[in-house]
């Protein structure tokens, strides 16, 4: 999905979701524009003029918006441009991003952050990624899937306990659900699993 600027990137990731209203997808477009213009900046910073940032304000903040239509939007991209590929490799890892604002209280009870044991009101968001990549020239496709969670409270019991927990309740599931849900939109490949836990290999069909 080679594209020149970040115009026609956003155009092309964003131009077609379904956000229930087609101002709503144009204003997504020109965010995630003017954002991977200035990648290492605030949405304040990122964007020129006073309406323009009131404006992406009132996006984010637009309860009618649904961040997995927009997600979405990018993943049917990627899944597109993967059919066009004679071998794909999907690589997924997960991330842990922590926060030290007023956004930790919706973030559970549990720090998941190293703090060599010292109290922390810091909290972590955590997304579990899964990317796609031409095998034979290397280059960055885009994302299939995206998963966020966040630890509402502690796991308890001893350690033996855990363990027996249902597979399905532990964090290590996302691997294999992520696994299932791309093999269902992905209907014409064949895959390869070439780490249990770290990637995948699609052959075009």
């Amino acid at each position: 999905m080679h594209t020149n600027t970040s115009e026609e990137w956003a155009q092309l990731i964003f131009g077609n979701a379904n956000l229930g209203d087609p101002r709503r997808t144009r204003r997504l477009a020109l965010l995630a524009s003017d954002m991977a213009e200035n990648a290492d900046s605030s949405i304040v910073k990122a964007s020129d003029t006073p309406a323009k940032i009131e404006a992406a304000y009132r996006f984010i903040r637009n309860e009618k918006i649904s961040p997995q239509a927009i997600a979405n939007s990018g993943f049917s991209q990627t899944s597109e441009a993967v059919k066009q590929l004679p071998l794909v490799l999907a690589i997924q890892d997960t991330t842990g991003l922590t926060f030290k604002h007023s956004v930790c209280k919706e973030l559970g009870d549990v720090n998941c952050s190293n703090t060599l044991g010292k109290p922390s009101k810091t909290r972590t968001l955590y997304a579990h990624s899964t990317l796609a990549i031409d095998a034979e020239t290397e280059h960055v496709i885009g994302l299939l899937d995206q998963y966020y969670w966040f630890r509402k409270s502690k796991v308890k019991g001893t350690k033996d306990q855990q363990q027996q927990r249902p597979y399905e309740e532990k964090e290590s599931y996302r691997w294999q659900q992520t696994l299932m849900d791309i093999k269902n939109v992905q209907v014409n490949y064949q895959i390869y699993l070439t780490s249990a836990t770290e990637k995948l290999t699609f052959m075009n069909t």
